[in-house]
């Protein structure tokens, strides 16, 4: 009876629970394989990448968002999130998710990884505060939770106007760009690694 119920409490409040993560780190994006590889998802592909890179994970479910919940060394407990709302309704996704991590923006940072159209393709830009620049996604977290939050941002563009900008950011990448993507997918999630490590500080003087 003893370890039926250690084991019933282990996994209904041990590894389902969000209260005792120490980072939470947000790709944004549009669920769905139609959008798996447009431009406007970047942020999953570099969290997917990231979330795989953690110790001992396990998937959470919520109603708005898909979690994987790991360490990362030394002795981090970090949540890798993906909204499953559409882009412009992120923040509904970000709230729920820090309200069950129990988070104060006004105490902690979390990050947010989005694309980014005004900055080249493959290029990072980080921030430890700002407003939405235009993104929708980034509006809507903004809108929900406040500002408190490191962005990580990841270049898609230039975009020229030859297209509309939401076909640009909707479509895929061409043929070249994918090639290149495995390793700017990596370095993201190495800037993530020294986010949840290191000062923002140090971090911006280096990739900014």
């Amino acid at each position: 009876m003893q370890f039926f119920r250690f084991f019933r409490n282990f996994f209904s409040t041990g590894r389902t629970c969000l209260k005792d993560t120490d980072f939470v780190v947000f790709g944004l994006g549009n669920p769905g394989e139609k959008y798996a590889h447009t431009r406007h998802n970047i942020g999953f592909r570099v969290v997917d990448r990231f979330s795989s890179s953690l110790t001992a994970p396990f998937k959470i479910s919520t109603p708005n968002a898909e979690v994987v919940k790991g360490t990362l060394a030394p002795s981090y407990v970090v949540a890798a999130v993906k909204p499953t709302t559409f882009m412009n309704r992120s923040g509904v996704a970000v709230a729920e998710i820090l309200k069950k991590c129990d988070y104060s923006v006004k105490k902690q940072i979390f990050i947010i990884v989005v694309d980014d159209i005004h900055i080249p393709f493959g290029t990072f830009r980080i921030r430890g505060k700002g407003t939405h620049g235009g993104h929708n996604g980034l509006r809507s977290v903004i809108e929900e939770v406040g500002t408190g939050f490191i962005r990580l941002r990841v270049g898609i563009g230039p975009f020229v106007g030859k297209t509309g900008m939401i076909d640009f950011v909707l479509g895929n990448f061409t043929g070249e760009e994918e090639d290149r993507l495995p390793g700017i997918i990596k370095k993201g999630s190495e800037i993530l690694h020294r986010c949840v490590s290191e000062p923002i500080d140090v971090i911006m003087n280096t990739f900014n």
